[in-house]
């Protein structure tokens, strides 16, 4: 994902700031050796790891399941104009590695409904917050389904967390 264009495109460089981490430069417990572990935007790098994986683009320069099927994953977000905006760039950029992303916009009674459910792939929203500990918030096993909306369990990262 290219952030740099999102924060440029949609908050024209306002507003928002590129982070490196799921942890803010301006939240107590932020430790810069995080920086070491951002991804950055390669779009050639995304297409080798889709092309390892087994997802093979076809002529159509559009991406399969490694059992044949179109792989067309599905993103989540609510009606409101900045995500669909961030979305609308997100579409393009997985265009660019040959994944066709489709969107699904609901209000916000019927995402907070709908995630739950794991008809998903891709989960937009946002969030504010001055606390560190996200991490609890956001992949716990216990909050799946509330605020966990990704539906994440690791035991062994649930075990680092607490």
């Amino acid at each position: 994902m290219n952030k740099s264009e999102i924060v440029q495109v949609v908050f024209e460089n306002k507003l928002a700031k590129v982070s490196c981490c799921p942890i803010a430069e301006s939240i107590q417990g932020y430790d810069p050796k995080l920086k070491d572990f951002e991804l950055g935007y390669d779009v050639a790098k995304a297409k080798a790891g889709l092309d390892e994986l087994g997802y093979k683009a076809g002529a159509d320069g559009l991406r399969a399941t490694p059992d044949g099927k179109p792989f067309k994953p599905v993103l989540y977000t609510s009606t409101s104009d900045t995500h669909g905006k961030i979305s609308t760039l997100l579409q393009a950029q997985f265009k660019a590695v040959g994944v066709d992303l489709q969107i699904k916009q609901l209000e916000a009674g019927a995402l907070l409904a709908a995630t739950p459910k794991a008809e998903h792939d891709l989960y937009l929203n946002g969030y504010s917050w001055n606390e560190p500990d996200m991490f609890s918030l956001f992949l716990s096993c216990d909050r799946i389904a509330s605020s966990n909306r990704v539906l994440y369990c690791n035991p062994e990262l649930e075990a680092l967390i607490r």
